[in-house]
């Protein structure tokens, strides 16, 4: 890190007579201080956005008066570059902004006694063109705490980190000194627009904080994390300092117009203003589904790990992690060779059936779906041009699957003599394979890209309706045909491996109503929230790699998925008239963003007193005024179900129930002892109720109907073997589905299926 020494220094008395002190630092100085500059005039500004901007960051604007002819020694400032020097303002004795120089526009004024502006920031907003480490990697996970350092330690400012939320998943640590940041952990496949460009620090924090509805900023000589929902509360905060958390007293700011001495306000020159703006009766959530580009990683190094089995075993491999069988050489990773693969692995090896291996999970579409298709496409290139092939004019490029875990472990997957997809206990004689002619070109370099797409619906059916499946990928050098034998190439270029499920990305949209007076919509994009496929990147991870489901906080108690918590944050601060405080107050105290600020004189329709959250604000140090925004916040109970409230905030619910489900079907699994059930969704449904006959009971089995299945899926394993032996047993099946209003009727006539 750089070493700043202070140059300029300059002291003051403000409106309060509170000392203001502006200090300097100038990169690699070591000289004396300059003391006899003198400041005009000291704003600091707190740029709050909107509430889907969660990094509010920080500037300050200084004003220096100096004789023209004096004024050289300045200059240095004006003409400076990015972070030459950095500025501590001190208010009464305390540090309320520290940031660095930043040459998008300074001014001079050639008076005989001119003015010089220079602008600092805390860097926040400073870093869009700043890539984080911790993404580059595609094929891994973050967690959000390492995201949240990465950006802290890019601004330069090692200051502590404090953070204010209640907010636990329901299997994570949540004492006094836990948080949820460093127990979350995002997908970095998620910020990628493809398999080589992701986001910047900037928006990826953006991209993450939202769905929490947490802050970031600067304050004092601190950086603080908030949840809007958490603002309110009286608790403890955690502070993070060299990675370590500890409970501390809460930074919970509040200022009131008839307040004590030191909390109270007064307006300046009639400036108050109370806009009155629509409340929100309609929230639309958009979940922004990002299937995963690739299953595969192009995420190769030079030292990944080593098998002595050209085949490995299943369960011997973790997980989305390159190993090389253990005499490969890998020589090179890289980008763009031959001007085509734009992200490789150079390797060598001596004998064909030795390769890359790689462990990829995916889960099944289900009877919802369409079939699943497998799709492998990847690049490869041998270190030879054409001319030194010329005798064979012919290449052979192969990759094995096998799977690992479920009925046929350790079984092969290949293509079948009538173009179907089987399974098979041996190692086949040839695997999957791309025979490629070209015609010689002396000047070229050949790259071919082998591209294989297998339905698994058979596959489904004969593994017993898995949710999920690994497979080990097992890339196998290039071969030539030399006198009519296959002889592997030495030296190989492989790369832009794309392993891909045939999902569809979806823009589902959770709508939730409230007030129905109000005419207002606002729609919202979720990035990260709650999502089980695994073949999507949406969805937030613990630390063990399951992903998180239940959500709870002080405000929110009832667990509840995480996109219900952002809702309820938004009809906390929009279900009514909102009522918005402009204006310019006179305070002698530093503020935060999300000050809590109230007037006896401002309540609402019940007479209450209204609470404002102060926003964004410019406050001028000279003066010991604040420019400020706020806006109403209660912390009110909410209830955002997906149903409609009116403008009493009394439920309505639906006005009908469901339609019955149709399409039920059901079939008898086997070697899994199990009967698969499924239907088709219903449009207005929240959840779905089967019930079969008979039961087992007592020794034996009823004949009589059972519900043997609530929740949200269309399908159900029914584990009827678990409970007796089913053997010449007829089972009868109805489903219904419900919602707020009640249950629809059941199916009928049920569907039968008789266990042989």
């Amino acid at each position: 890190m750089a070493t700043y020494g202070l140059r300029y220094q300059s002291d003051f008395y403000n409106y309060f007579i509170k000392l203001v002190s502006i200090k300097i630092y100038q990169q690699d100085y070591s000289d004396s201080v300059e003391d006899d500059v003198r400041v005009q005039s000291v704003t600091i500004t707190a740029n709050y956005q909107d509430d889907n901007t969660p990094i509010i960051g920080k500037g300050a604007k200084i004003v220096m008066v100096v004789d023209t002819d004096q004024m050289g020694y300045l200059d240095s400032m004006l003409v400076s570059y990015e972070k030459q020097f950095l500025c501590v303002i001190e208010y009464d004795s305390e540090v309320v902004f520290r940031g660095y120089s930043i040459c998008d526009l300074n001014e001079k004024q050639l008076l005989p006694f001119a003015t010089i502006t220079i602008e600092f920031t805390d860097y926040l907003h400073r870093l869009e063109g700043k890539y984080p480490d911790c993404l580059s990697d595609m094929g891994i996970n973050t967690s959000v705490f390492a995201l949240v350092e990465e950006i802290l330690g890019l601004t330069d400012l090692d200051l502590p980190l404090y953070i204010n939320s209640t907010l636990f998943e329901d299997n994570m640590a949540s004492a006094a000194t836990d948080t949820f940041l460093p127990q979350v952990f995002v997908q970095n496949a998620n910020f990628y627009s493809n398999s080589f460009n992701y986001d910047n620090i900037y928006d990826a924090i953006n991209k993450t904080l939202q769905p929490f509805s947490a802050f970031l900023y600067s304050y004092d000589d601190k950086w603080v994390i908030e949840r809007q929902e958490d603002i309110t509360r009286n608790g403890n905060w955690v502070q993070y300092s060299a990675g370590i958390a500890t409970e501390v007293s809460g930074l919970k700011e509040e200022i009131y117009k008839q307040g004590s001495s030191g909390e109270s306000y007064e307006y300046v020159d009639c400036s108050q203003i109370i806009e009155y703006d629509s409340g929100l009766q309609t929230l639309i959530i958009s979940l922004r589904d990002k299937i995963l580009d690739t299953l595969v990683f192009n995420n190769y190094t030079t030292d990944v790990l080593s098998v002595a089995d050209s085949t490995p075993d299943a369960g011997t491999l973790d997980k989305n992690t390159w190993y090389k069988y253990t005499s490969i050489t890998i020589d090179e990773i890289g980008t763009l060779h031959a001007g085509v693969i734009n992200q490789y692995v150079k390797w060598t090896t001596d004998h064909k059936d030795h390769g890359l291996c790689y462990n990829f999970e995916f889960q099944f579409n289900d009877g919802s779906y369409e079939s699943t298709q497998l799709t492998i496409e990847y690049k490869m290139a041998a270190d030879k041009s054409l001319a030194e092939i010329l005798a064979s004019q012919r290449v052979r490029i192969s990759f094995y699957i096998r799977f690992d875990g479920g009925d046929y472990s350790n079984y092969y997957l290949y293509e079948g003599d009538f173009g179907n997809f089987v399974v098979h206990p041996f190692f086949p004689e040839i695997p999957y394979a791309t025979y490629a002619t070209f015609t010689p070109d002396i000047n070229q370099r050949f790259v071919f890209t082998v591209s294989k797409t297998m339905d698994l619906s058979e596959i489904w059916e004969d593994l017993g309706y898995p949710t999920t499946q690994k497979f080990t990928i097992i890339f196998l050098p290039m071969e030539e045909l030399i006198l009519a034998s296959w002889e592997p190439i030495l030296t190989n270029y492989l790369g832009d491996i794309k392993v891909s499920i045939n999902e569809t990305e979806l823009d589902n949209k959770i709508e939730y109503h409230l007030n129905q007076n109000f005419i207002k919509t606002e729609e919202y994009d979720l990035h990260l929230f709650d999502l089980d496929n695994i073949n999507y990147s949406n969805g937030l991870e613990l630390s063990d790699g399951t992903r998180t489901n239940l959500w709870a906080s002080e405000n929110s108690a009832i667990a509840c998925p995480l996109y219900e918590i952002f809702a309820k944050c938004k009809f906390r601060k929009y279900g009514r008239t909102i009522h918005r405080l402009k204006g310019t107050i006179l305070i002698d105290k530093p503020l935060k963003p999300f000050t809590l600020i109230t007037d006896d004189n401002i309540t609402n329709e019940s007479d209450e007193v209204i609470t404002f959250l102060l926003n964004g604000f410019t406050w001028d140090l000279n003066k010991g005024t604040y420019d400020i925004e706020a806006e109403e916040y209660t912390e009110e109970e909410v209830y955002v179900e997906g149903v409609t409230y009116n403008s009493a905030g009394e439920e309505e619910g639906q006005t009908d129930p469901p339609e019955t489900p149709t399409g039920i079907v059901a079939d008898q699994l086997v070697h899994r002892g199990t009967i698969l059930v499924d239907w088709n969704p219903v449009s207005n449904a929240i959840g779905y109720k089967l019930q079969r006959r008979p039961y087992y009971s007592g020794g034996a089995w009823v004949a009589d109907y059972k519900i043997v299945y609530t929740g949200t899926a269309t399908y159900f394993h029914d584990a009827v073997s678990a409970e007796g032996d089913p053997t010449g047993e007829t089972f009868l099946y109805k489903v219904c589905a419900y919602n707020a209003a009640g249950d629809s009727a059941y199916s009928d006539p049920p569907v039968e299926v008789v266990w042989t």
